[in-house]
């Protein structure tokens, strides 16, 4: 019971003063209602119009928004001040020089130093247009001379070659058609294996007698070889350099950063590709590298161990590479055609791509071969043993065939014991089997001969295309590495030039912005150094901030740009104009209270004087109507379903009426619709209410209790 007497005592005191704020200074005043009692003794007002206005007041203190104090940083003389206390300045305007003859004497020769570079450059490039591409244009000319004389020979030695085997070769069938005559002339059946027999025993004599030329044969053809190979990992070194190139600009690996043109459309059907490509193009570069590597460390031609080492690695990256080229090759057939990206073009590009492919997978087989070979025969010891396996093989066999022949004749008698014509057949046997030794040996020095030929013939392609590409490095000076060397050179020295030049700004002390010197401890003469606490102070006093701090309940009203109205103890009889400038959005607590620091520009007129630390009332206009029609909260209610109404005389009769309520300054309702100017709404009589829901503090998000806010009154 008590706590029911406490309730209704709290809404009569309320009641209460409402009544005296409404009845007591506010008749004057066109905003104020003015209330009387109603025909049965109730509170009652009318609904009128007038301005509303919901603002937050704000306390804060005044600071110039642009104050600085400048000082050198650097030791010297002052030389110049240019400006006393109280000067306006503009931005830029030079204050104050200190003595920079020394950094003026580096500029100096920074920029000497430039023109040098820049005239060691000029220098360079003459040399080359009047020098070296005259001598680089003779040495190509000679080289491209000696290729030519190198083609010559050796389509002539071709030609040679052909000549002297169609005359070996008749001489053979000459032979051999002397010894068929002899044969059917005689009408002997000579035994095969005689003259199987006179072969071996001169294979072998000749195995034999010329062991010694036989390993230093195979020694020779060994380094020949490995000379060979030498040269073409030299070619091929710069070829796969090229195509690694092209494939990475397809596949947007290059290190250049250079694009491929189509490389939205490529491999459009199947991005798949691409990813694989790419593993294997890494894996082929990481190869080609090591290769490169393995290739640089061969001491010479004859360094069978790393070139070995270098071939492998070559058929490592080989490998790598033909997985590689065959999806570059599906990504072309995968892509979309687009303009100037045709179908031709499209299968052009995927049948060079399989074709690489093709030419990877042949020299795959090819340098296994060569590998393998080479690791079969990597030293003398090694060839020597092999010939001597072969010679103990030869003389095997003979003896095999002298047991059979002895078998078949029994004696040496008969085997020597052979007529006129037989031996004749014989001569001409053994006439034939030379020739035909002599034909296989001239057969295989013609080719051991065109080999060299054609080695001779490559080294003099490499050296006539090596003179074409330095030519084309002289002409195409980005690069040459001298005249990069030259070009860094230049940059350097710029940036030496531009260092010095910036050292200039420590001799100079510029004004940061407009405003006006408001101290000064420089004088002409001074002499300064680094630690010295000398300064020029300027400020801006045409740019004032107000430092608040709002609390966390009217925080989220706060729009940076609002409108505020600001007055000062300072000129009490004005009111200056403003707008929110910063709202700083962290937290801080203050008594137990969060509140956020914000900021105010000032817009301050030109008449007044306003310094930093002035207090300043500031008032925060968060929203402003005019002729608004409005009703006091006391009289709006609240239904079981949260309906808004009031209660009016109409006729002279009461009559519930609901309404649509706006923005509220906790005083009063804006009402949107429900009511006109002029009607008479009653105070909610709380004589007869039963837990009546009265909106005394429901101000929209503007200060008060909470919308829907519940007050129980009870008996």
């Amino acid at each position: 019971m008590k706590k029911k007497y406490i309730i209704i005592l709290i809404v009569l005191i309320a009641s209460g003063l409402l009544y005296i704020k409404y009845f007591s200074g506010k008749t004057g005043n066109k905003n104020d209602f003015n209330p009387g009692f109603s025909e049965v003794g109730k509170l009652e007002y009318d609904v009128k119009e007038m301005d509303f206005e919901s603002s937050i007041s704000l306390k804060g203190t005044t600071k110039i928004k642009n104050e600085q104090s400048l000082r050198f940083n650097t030791a010297g003389r002052v030389l110049q001040v240019n400006y006393k206390v109280g000067d306006e300045v503009k931005k830029d305007q030079i204050l104050a020089v200190i003595d920079s003859s020394e950094v003026n004497a580096e500029i100096e020769k920074a920029k000497l130093d430039v023109e040098k570079a820049k005239d060691e450059l000029n220098e360079f490039i003459e040399k080359i247009n009047t020098t070296e591409l005259k001598q680089k244009d003779l040495d190509i000319e000679l080289a491209k001379v000696n290729l030519t004389q190198k083609e010559y020979d050796i389509n002539y030695l071709k030609k040679k070659q052909v000549k002297e085997l169609e005359d070996a070769n008749n001489s053979l069938e000459i032979a051999r058609s002397s010894l068929e005559e002899k044969i059917s002339n005689f009408g002997l059946d000579f035994d095969e294996e005689k003259r199987k027999l006179a072969k071996e025993k001169r294979d072998f004599e000749e195995f034999k007698n010329n062991f010694d030329n036989k390993v230093k044969q195979k020694v020779n053809e060994y380094y020949s070889n490995l000379e060979t190979n030498y040269l073409s990992l030299e070619t091929k070194i710069k070829d796969i350099k090229n195509d690694l190139e092209d494939a990475s600009i397809i596949l947007g690996i290059n290190k250049d950063n250079k694009k491929f043109e189509y490389r939205d459309f490529f491999s459009a059907k199947n991005s798949s590709n691409i990813g694989k490509a790419k593993t294997y193009l890494y894996e082929s570069n990481n190869f080609y590298d090591k290769m490169k590597k393995s290739f640089e460390d061969i001491k010479d031609k004859k360094d069978e161990k790393n070139i070995i080492k270098t071939l492998e690695l070559e058929k490592k990256y080989y490998e790598s590479y033909y997985k590689a080229c065959l999806f570059i090759s599906k990504g072309f057939d995968d892509s979309i055609e687009s303009v100037g990206f045709s179908k031709s073009d499209i299968d052009s590009a995927s049948s060079n791509y399989s074709g690489q492919a093709s030419s990877a997978s042949s020299l795959l087989t090819s340098l296994t071969s060569t590998i393998d070979q080479l690791k079969n025969l990597n030293s003398i010891e090694k060839i020597k043993e092999d010939l001597k396996d072969e010679l103990k093989q030869k003389e095997i066999n003979l003896k095999k065939s002298e047991l059979s022949m002895k078998r078949k004749f029994q004696s040496k008698d008969k085997i020597d014991g052979i007529s006129n014509e037989q031996r004749e057949i014989e001569i001409a046997k053994n006439k034939f089997y030379m020739q035909e030794l002599d034909f296989e040996k001239l057969k295989k020095t013609q080719k051991e001969d065109l080999i060299q030929e054609e080695i001779s013939l490559k080294r003099a392609e490499i050296s006539y295309n090596d003179l074409l590409k330095d030519k084309e490095k002289l002409i195409n000076l980005s690069e040459n590495n001298s005249y990069k060397n030259f070009k860094n050179s230049i940059k350097q020295a710029e940036v030496s030039l531009k260092d010095s030049i910036k050292k200039l700004e420590n001799y100079v002390l510029k004004a940061p912005f407009n405003g006006k010197i408001t101290k000064l401890d420089i004088s002409v003469g001074d002499r300064l150094n680094a630690d010295t606490q000398k300064f020029i102070s300027i400020s801006d006093p045409n740019s004032i901030e107000i430092n608040v701090s709002i609390n966390q309940t009217d925080i989220t009203k706060v729009k940076k740009g609002m409108f505020t109205e600001i007055t000062m103890n300072s000129y009490p009889n004005k009111v200056f104009s403003g707008s929110v400038l910063e709202i700083n959005t962290t937290p801080k607590e203050e008594n137990g209270i969060t509140k956020f620091d914000a900021k105010i520009l000032l817009e301050k007129p030109k008449d007044v004087e306003i310094y930093s630390g002035l207090k300043a009332e500031v008032k925060i206009i968060a929203y402003k109507i005019k002729n608004a029609i409005v009703v006091p909260f006391t009289a709006v209610e609240t239904g079981e379903n949260g309906e808004k109404y009031v209660t009016i005389i109409k006729d002279g009769k009461e009559e519930k009426r609901e309404i649509e309520l706006g923005f509220t300054d906790g005083i009063n309702y804006e009402v949107k619709s429900g009511v006109e100017v002029g009607e008479k709404v009653l105070e909610i009589d709380y004589s007869k209410a039963v837990n009546p829901k009265v909106d005394n503090g429901g101000i929209d998000n503007f200060g008060g209790i909470d919308d829907g806010a519940q007050i129980d009154v009870m008996y």
